[in-house]
């Protein structure tokens, strides 16, 4: 989660998406 929110920062929540399909572990 943490990857997920610096992510934000770096870009839009838009891009966010992407992240957690490369995350699915993650959920």
């Amino acid at each position: 989660m943490v990857l997920i929110r610096q992510a934000t920062l770096h870009k839009p929540p838009l891009p966010i998406t992407r992240y957690e399909n490369h995350l699915p572990a993650a959920k």
